[in-house]
């Protein structure tokens, strides 16, 4: 090879691959999780910092490797703010109380929360760039850990949704359970816990449309379990301590097997939908529910409509939704009085 001056495997590799997807001082993946059927890593410069998902994916955390089918980096900044001529897709204020930005930005959307962090999604490289304000990163595990959960899903053709799912040990069908919050959705997923069938998770599904129908696993995040779900189910209170945050408790789905089975996050095909509707006084109540009903019920607790119409991401889901209601039975539920005597019956699963 004379002539040709020596290169280092470094520069050599960098010449050869894209700019968008090689990075040579990208941190130690230090976080590996598989979200049923692919992997993504998490690179950062300590331990802590990697692990600011375990809180709502810790059971789906695998070894770590430096093959995956995406990266999430965290690097630190002295400063983020709202760039002036970027397109805001989305301002407003998170559940948190911190006022964020939605914005287009080159390759990609970025989500800024001012002073604190900010998350550029760019899917073209497969990987989404974190940048924090050291003593501000607290807020990466709250709501903007599922807007970038959000957008992997769905750059991966799943679908994060609002519900609740249990799951049949019989024939391991899982049985999804929609309602806005505060519609009793809590507790109604663990009275029919309760009642035998397994414990999947009581707020963020993923949804999939494969060969085999729809499949359906439940995000793996703590229950939050009010003060009125602790009253109508009073077989918690040997879980529960005297430590209420907003009337609340959240509890480690782990932890509840001693009084009810649980189910590990793992896909499985859906077998019934069930929409929840407001709660009588007199006794529970499962009524045929028309499929157009039933998907527009669904779809405005989980669509996001930005100030231009619906985005490409939230028209897929529309139709993975309306694929789920189509080839899936669907019934209405409104729970009588007493939750705690739910049964499989209730729910036309016998």
């Amino acid at each position: 090879m004379m002539g040709i001056k020596a290169q280092s495997l470094t520069d050599l590799i960098a010449s050869s691959v894209s700019s968008a997807y090689w990075k040579p001082d990208l941190e130690p993946i230090r976080r590996v999780y598989n979200l049923n059927g692919f992997t993504f890593g998490v690179a950062a410069g300590d331990e802590q910092l990697a692990s600011f998902l375990d809180p709502i994916l810790a059971p789906l955390a695998c070894p770590p490797t430096a093959s995956c089918d995406w990266i999430v980096e965290l690097s630190p900044v002295a400063v983020i703010d709202v760039p002036t001529d970027a397109r805001r897709i989305f301002e407003g204020p998170l559940p948190e109380g911190l006022t964020c930005a939605m914005v287009e930005d080159g390759d990609g959307r970025k989500l800024i929360v001012p002073g604190h962090f900010a998350m550029w999604f760019r899917r073209a490289a497969r990987r989404t760039d974190l940048s924090f304000v050291p003593g501000k990163e607290d807020g990466l595990g709250g709501t903007a850990a599922f807007w970038m959960l959000d957008d992997l899903l769905a750059a991966h053709g799943r679908f994060l949704l609002h519900g609740g799912l249990v799951v049949d040990p019989k024939s391991e069908s899982s049985i999804a359970i929609f309602a806005p919050s505060g519609t009793g959705k809590t507790t109604t997923v663990l009275a029919l816990a309760h009642a035998g069938f397994c414990l999947a998770g009581d707020d963020a599904l993923v949804l999939d449309v494969g060969e085999d129908g729809c499949g359906m696993w439940a995000v793996p995040r703590k229950l939050k379990v009010d003060r009125k779900t602790a009253a109508l189910l009073p077989w918690l209170d040997a879980l529960l301590t005297g430590n209420w945050i907003d009337d609340e408790q959240a509890l480690e789905i782990g932890a509840l097997q001693p009084v009810v089975p649980c189910a590990l996050p793992r896909r499985r095909r859906v077998g019934l939908v069930v929409v929840l509707t407001s709660p009588n006084q007199n006794d529970h109540v499962i009524t045929p529910i028309a499929k157009p009903d039933a998907l527009m019920s669904i779809a405005c607790d989980n669509l996001r409509i930005a100030p231009g119409g619906v985005d490409a991401d939230n028209a897929r889901a529309l139709a993975a939704l309306g694929s789920l209601v189509a080839r899936t039975p669907v019934v209405a539920l409104s729970v009588g009085p007493n939750p705690g005597s739910l049964t499989r019956k209730h729910i036309g699963w016998l």
